[in-house]
Order: structure tokens, then sequence, then C-alpha cells
């Protein structure tokens, strides 16, 4: 960005600003139905300044004398704009038309330098939202879009890695509905965003490799994914010697997608058409007791994916809160039966949905193993004892366990190399919400180049800010104490109607 010379107007600029006597007005936003003021500074040429030697002299001739209003600081309440008197120029042929030189003015726009300046700062210094900047500005979104977007990249420039990165991690975010996704790598150590690109092929992966360069790429060692078969596919092709590590999460979160309820939608399946061959039968108890089992397991999800350690501190949080709400109830005088309802049989309920159905029971303790299995820190019991697990639950006539062993022995190398680089895809995961989030808010981006500007800032601001913290500890206390835990969100139910049963 150009200097601000605004203030630094003297005799070798050739402008004379009259500080002494200035314009005030009162002006209305029609826009957003609000008043400020306006004040007005008029800029003259210094007729001691030799305009010729900028001009050209014999090549250029005086046209007419002209005016215009250059916005230059606002403070929300206050628009200070300068009104500045120049000279425009033509040829002798007449064709050509110039105008006297402002080095304060940016470019041909409407504004100073010093109010782009003041506009990044807005931007930068406190995040604002574009309409919230332009409204303390008095300018239009549009214009405060394109000031920071040449900030941002001034900062990016190239956006190319500024330090070899021994850890990756690839994932894909939604940019569009349709199933339009844009491909994102970012250093799995210091979380800074690397490549974006359209789509979620292994194409684009490709592409970062090429871009980045093989001197990048001879420092990098491993690469955190999910389990995208085209991520790692490219891996393979282009630079086999790095190692593929697949994330813990999505590996528990494929296993309960394709097994735990999968399995759970096949039983009710099972169980409706059950129910419906007892009722055709006449045998209306039995179909009775049978669809009362297939409800149990229709609303069983969330108790069947969560593990035990969620369950059982979600009980102990609504025991406790609904003591708090009886004693509340009973201090202001009202029925304590008719609060404190949520949920404490959690973890009970889920050890009772299992044991009545087989399948079911061995899908949930297969979880429960690998999960313990994934959490081990040597590769090679690690390896081992997937391939006895594999073993075991391959043969228990559940169909999506026994394919779900075959793609545990098939990527083998890449859940074991967890153990060896101990990566995750939670950094990304992370800017995953953040993307998720600044989408949200704007109602959507259709300029790409902006958005991706703003998530590189966004991960580059501890390069680019310093760290908020001086250099203590991240958190000044310990999650330890019970005083400072965090607090797991309240899960309050209704009571269904006609119902003495607790709510589901």
């Amino acid at each position: 960005m150009k200097e601000d010379s605004t203030f630094l107007l003297s005799e070798s600029t050739g402008w004379i600003v009259d500080w002494a006597h200035p314009a005030f007005e009162i002006c209305r936003d029609k826009r957003r139905g609000s008043t400020y003021g306006k004040i007005t500074y008029t800029v003259t040429k210094d007729p001691g300044h030799d305009w010729k030697a900028e001009v050209g002299d014999g090549k250029w001739h005086k046209h007419s004398n002209e005016v215009t209003v250059l916005k230059h600081m606002s403070a929300g309440v206050t628009m200070v704009c300068l009104e500045v008197h120049y000279e425009s120029y033509v040829n002798k042929h007449g064709r050509r038309r110039r105008t006297d030189a402002m080095p304060f003015r940016n470019g041909q726009s409407g504004y100073t330098n010093h109010f782009r300046d003041n506009i990044a700062f807005f931007m930068s210094g406190y995040g604002m939202t574009l309409s919230r900047c332009a409204a303390i500005c008095h300018t239009t979104p549009a214009i405060v879009k394109d000031v920071n977007k040449a900030r941002l990249k001034s900062l990016a420039g190239d956006m190319k890695p500024t330090h070899y990165s021994r850890h990756l991690a690839v994932d894909e975010f939604l940019i569009e509905h349709g199933h339009r996704y844009c491909t994102m790598i970012i250093d799995a150590d210091t979380g800074e965003l690397l490549y974006l690109e359209k789509g979620k092929k292994k194409e684009q992966l490709m592409h970062f490799f090429r871009w980045a360069g093989d001197d990048f790429m001879s420092h990098v060692k491993a690469i955190a994914m999910d389990m995208n078969t085209n991520y790692s596919q490219a891996v393979k092709d282009l630079y086999p010697s790095i190692s593929i590590v697949y994330d813990t999460f999505h590996i528990i979160k494929w296993y309960n997608d394709q097994v735990v309820d999968s399995l759970r939608r096949q039983e009710g399946k099972r169980l409706r058409k059950m129910a419906d061959k007892l009722a055709d039968d006449g045998k209306r108890d039995e179909a009775a007791i049978v669809e009362q089992e297939r409800q149990l397991l229709f609303g069983a999800r969330f108790l069947l994916l969560a593990n035990n350690r969620t369950l059982e501190a979600k009980d102990r949080l609504n025991r406790r809160l609904n003591a708090e709400a009886k004693d509340s109830a009973r201090r202001d005088g009202r029925n304590p039966d008719e609060v404190g309802h949520r949920r404490t049989d959690n973890a009970e309920s889920k050890a009772a949905i299992p044991s009545s159905n087989e399948k079911l029971q061995n899908a949930v303790k297969a979880r429960e193993e690998l999960s313990d299995i994934l959490s081990i820190g040597n590769p090679q019991l690690m390896r081992r004892k997937l391939e006895d697990w594999s073993k075991v639950y391959s043969s228990v006539g559940i169909s999506q366990l026994t394919r779900f062993t075959k793609t545990i022995s098939n990527r083998m190398d890449g859940i074991v190399s967890r153990a060896t680089f101990r990566i995750s895809s939670g950094k990304i995961e992370g800017v995953n919400g953040f993307i998720k989030a600044l989408r949200r808010s704007a109602f959507g981006y259709q300029d790409f180049d902006y958005f991706a500007y703003l998530i590189w800032e966004q991960t580059h601001k501890d390069s680019l800010y310093g760290k908020p913290s001086s250099g203590g500890p991240a958190r000044p206390y310990s999650r330890k104490k019970p005083y400072n835990q965090k607090r797991l969100k309240q899960t309050v139910f209704r009571l269904p109607e006609n119902s003495n049963k607790e709510a589901v």
C-alpha cells in the first residue's frame, strides 16, 4: 500500500490544507437510518510549487478547474472529508486528458490513503464484519471488502510456505450446496493454512505437491487424513516415502456409521416385519412386545454411538441439575415433582439395549475393543492387536462388521502409523469449524480468493500479530479443580403427555 502523505503536506508536496476554516454539515444515512456530522477541509494547490515540472512544459495545456471531495477519516459520529481543488490538462490535439497528481489519494477512488488505512486498521485490529466497518466509516461494504482484500493480499503474498513442515493434515469442507467441496492442506503442528483448491479428488493433492515443490515435500514425514481414498492414493503415487496417518476419530466415526448405526437400522426393519407378521396371524400381544422393542431400538441411536464415559458424565450432571431444580422449586413454594425430569439412566439403558440383541452386543463390544487398541503407543503391539481383532470379528456373522475388518486389514499401515507419528486431524477440524462459522455469518462468499485470504489470516494470526498470551501457560488455571471443570451441555427434555416414564 502507498504511504499516507496527507498530514505531511508542505511546499514540497504542492498541496496546502486549510485546517483553520472547516465547513460543518449534518448528514443522514438513509440506508442505515442514522445521522452523523461531516467536517470538510479545503485542499488547494501551492502556488509556489513548480507544477510545470510534473505536467511537462509545452506538451499539456490547462483545460479546466476541477473539484472533488475525498473521504479522509471517520470516527463513527463524525466524518472528515477533503475538498480538493485541482486542474485538468489536455495535449495540443485535445484528445488526451490528465489531472494533477494527488499523492494522498488512493488511486482514482473517492477516499484518501489515510481513510484506506483506517478501514484496514478496523478490519485487522478489531476483526469487524464488512457491514459493521462500513457503518462506522460511512461507506459501502464493497469498498471495505476491496480494502481488506488488498491488505490480506499484501500480507499473504503468493501464500507459499515460509518454513518446512514435518507433518501435514488434509481434509475437505463444503463451500456450496450441491456437493461442491474444497480441499485444504495445513501444517499439522502449527495449524497454518498451506493450500486451498476447489474439489476433493486426488488431483487437488497432487497439485499441492507440485506447487510446494520437491524441496518442501522432502521434509514432510507424515500426512494426517480421514478415510478418503483419493488423498491416500495421491500420496502413494507421488511420495510413497511419506507415511499416511488415519485419524482415530474418523476411524471410530466410520465404524459407528458403517457398522453400529447400519446394524441398528437393519434390526429395526427386521423387527417391524416380524411385528407385522405376528399381527397378521392374530398374535397381537406378541406383536405389541416386538413393536415395543423396535421403538426402543429406534430411539437408541445416541446411546449406541456414545461411549460409556460420556453417558456416565451426562448422568452425573443430570442428577445434579435435577437436585438443584427440585431444591429451587421447594424454596419458591412450587411442586418439586413438576421439575427435575432430566434423564439419569443413559448408561444403564445402553447396557440393556445390546443385551436383548446379540448382534448389537457384539458390534458395541468390538467398537470398545477397537477404541482401546487405537490408543496403544507401540506400533508393533497395535498391529498385532488389530490383526487379532480382525480375525475374531470377521467370523461373528455380522456382514457390516466383516466388511469393516477387511477395511482395517487393507489400511493397516495408515492406522498403525498413528502410534509412530502422534498427529491427528484435530487442528484441521478446528479450522473447518471456523470456516463453517465464517461462511454462516456472512451467508456465503462469492469471491473465493477473498474467502481464502480470510482463512489464511485466521490460521496465521500467531505469526502475524503474535500470540495473545505473554509467554505463560495457555490456561492460567487447572481443570482438575472442581470449580474449574468444564460443564457438559445441559440436556433438557419434556415429558410426553400421559406418561409416567422419564423422557428419552
